[in-house]
C-alpha cells in the first residue's frame, strides 16, 4: 500500500504556459499532462502504483528515436553560421537511422533559461530519408527566450527534442504546379517538400520558390537552393527588397533575383510562364511572419482573382480559398512556421 504523501509525490506536474510552444501540436503538453493525472488518479484510486511505470511509445518502439510524448536527446555535432543572427544546427542520431518525419512536419525544442523551461517548434530543413542526423536552421532574436538558450549550443551540446507533430497534405503528382512564396526562415518547411519531389522520379510537380530578404546576404541556404534549382521542375526566384540592381549579387544568381517588394505582376509572370498548366489544379503556399504573410496571401488571391474572374474571399481558416482549378493555401497555418517568429 502506498502512503497518501507518497501519493501526492507522484502526482503529474502541470506545465506552465510557457511550455507550450503555441503551434497546436496533438498532442499538447497540456494534452499529455492531462492523461498523465488521469492515469495518475486511476493508479490512486486503485492502491496499483505498477500503472505508472507502462512504457511510453517511443520507449516501447525500438526503432523509434522520437516521440511526441517523450523527451529525446540528442547532441550537436555542428552549428553552421549562415548570417549574423541564424545558423544551421546539425544533430546526430544513432547511426543509420532516420527521424522518421513526413512532409511538412515539425518537431519541439526544450530549454531552460533562469530556471523557467520553454518550448518553441521547427521544421528539420533535412531530406527526410537522412540518415544519422538531422538539422535545423534557428535564427536568434535579441529578446528570444529560446534564443538566450540557442546562443549556449556548440559541438557537444546535448538538447532535447519530442514529436513529429504536423504535417502538410501533398501527394505526388496530386497538382501540376506549386507556386511557394517564403519570407526569410519560411523557406525551412518548404525544403523538405522540394527535396522529395526531386528524390521521386515519378513526381513530375512543376515548382516555383519565390523568397523575399531584404538583401542576398540574408536569403538562407542559397547551396541547397541552386541544387534543387538544377532539377528540371524546381525553379527559384529572389525578390530583393534592399537591393539597388541585380548586379550587387553574385553571377550564378542574378538572372534569378528581381530587386524590389514582391508584388502581383510577379505572382502574375509565373502563371503565365506555366500557362500550358492552366485547366489542371495547382496549390499556392506562403510561409512568412503574419503580417507579411497577409499580403503575400492578398497579392496571390488579387493574382488568382484576375486569372479566374471568380471572386475569392480572404478568411482566417487554413484554406483561404478553394475552387476547382486553384486552391490558394497557406503553409503558416498547416506547417509550423514558428521558427520565423521571435523565440
Amino acid at each position: 500500500m502506498v502512503m497518501a504523501d507518497d501519493w501526492e509525490s507522484l502526482r503529474p506536474q502541470e506545465p506552465l504556459p510557457g511550455q507550450c510552444c503555441g503551434s497546436g501540436c496533438k498532442p499538447c503538453v497540456f494534452d499529455i499532462y492531462a492523461r498523465q493525472l488521469e492515469r495518475w488518479e486511476h493508479a490512486k484510486a486503485c492502491d496499483d502504483r505498477e500503472q505508472l511505470t507502462g512504457e511510453s511509445e517511443a520507449e516501447s518502439d525500438p526503432v523509434q528515436v522520437i516521440g511526441a510524448e517523450r523527451w529525446s536527446s540528442f547532441q550537436v555535432v555542428r552549428v553552421e553560421q549562415q548570417t549574423v543572427d541564424t545558423s544551421l544546427y546539425r544533430l546526430q542520431l544513432p547511426i543509420g537511422r532516420r527521424l522518421g518525419l513526413s512532409v511538412g512536419q515539425h518537431i519541439v525544442l526544450r530549454g531552460t533559461v533562469n530556471d523557467l523551461e520553454i518550448q518553441r517548434a521547427y521544421t528539420p530543413v533535412s531530406p527526410l530519408h537522412a540518415e544519422g542526423y538531422f538539422e535545423v536552421l534557428i535564427k536568434l532574436y535579441e529578446e528570444g527566450l529560446m534564443s538566450q538558450y540557442v546562443r549556449t549550443w556548440k559541438e557537444g551540446t546535448t538538447v532535447q527534442w519530442r514529436g513529429p507533430f504536423g504535417g502538410f497534405p501533398y501527394k505526388p503528382n496530386q497538382y501540376e504546379q506549386l507556386l511557394l512564396l517564403a519570407s526569410g526562415t519560411g523557406v525551412t518547411p518548404m525544403l523538405p517538400l522540394l527535396q522529395s519531389i526531386v528524390d521521386n522520379e515519378e513526381d513530375e510537380t512543376f515548382v516555383d520558390v519565390v523568397c523575399c530578404c531584404r538583401t542576398f546576404p540574408e536569403v538562407y541556404l542559397k547551396p541547397r537552393l541552386q541544387e534543387l534549382a538544377a532539377y528540371w521542375n524546381i525553379r527559384t526566384q529572389f525578390v530583393l527588397s534592399e537591393e539597388m540592381a541585380p548586379e550587387t549579387v553574385p553571377w550564378s544568381y542574378r538572372e534569378k533575383v528581381q530587386c524590389g517588394r514582391l508584388d502581383i505582376e510577379t505572382i502574375s509572370r509565373f502563371s503565365q510562364q506555366n500557362k500550358h498548366l492552366r485547366g489542371v489544379k495547382d496549390l499556392r503556399g506562403v510561409c512568412a511572419d503574419k503580417g507579411l504573410k497577409t499580403s503575400m496571401l492578398l497579392l496571390t488571391c488579387n493574382c488568382v482573382n484576375s486569372s479566374l474572374h471568380h471572386p475569392l474571399q480572404l478568411c482566417p481558416s487554413s484554406h483561404l480559398s478553394h475552387h476547382a482549378i486553384i486552391d490558394t493555401f497557406s503553409f503558416s497555418e498547416c506547417i509550423n512556421c514558428s521558427d520565423i517568429m521571435p523565440s
